[in-house]
């Protein structure tokens, strides 16, 4: 068996930090991991700290509003695999 020597990593996750702008209130952020290289970006979206289950990087679903919330991150990042595996099969080096 042969392996690839520099097979890449890649992985998507979700973070909180405290808002600077809304008291109570957190940013949303991607954590996008690739090759073991963390970097982040900013999704645009704030969040309640009691809403946020930091365990699974994701909201609560308890409402309506929490649970499009939610299905918006999964989109983001599937869009995020879906370019990184695009750029990976037309062989462009990655990072």
């Amino acid at each position: 068996m042969i392996l690839n020597a520099q097979a890449n990593t890649f992985d998507v996750h979700f973070l909180t930090r405290k808002s600077r702008s809304t008291k109570g209130m957190c940013d949303i952020f991607a954590r996008i991991t690739m090759n073991g290289q963390p970097k982040e970006s900013a999704i645009k979206a704030e969040i309640s700290a009691k809403d946020w289950n930091r365990k699974k990087g994701q909201p609560k679903s308890t409402t309506p509003e929490l649970k499009k919330l939610e299905e918006h991150l999964d989109t983001i990042k599937a869009r995020m695999f879906t370019h990184y595996h695009g750029l990976e099969n037309k062989g462009r080096r990655l990072m």
